[in-house]
């Protein structure tokens, strides 16, 4: 017999699966993008 803590973790781990699946296009748009449109938060220094 399998414990219900498992059932429930693994249909909570599949909901977030599914919810998150539409977000990951619009992810990596934003993570590709984000250096473009914030510059200064990406200024390289150098080192010592």
């Amino acid at each position: 017999m399998i414990p219900g803590w498992k059932i429930r973790r693994e249909l909570l781990r599949l909901w977030r699966q599914l919810i998150f699946v539409p977000m990951h296009p619009v992810e990596q748009a934003w993570f590709r993008l984000h250096p473009y449109l914030h510059p200064a938060a990406y200024r390289a220094q150098d080192g010592d």
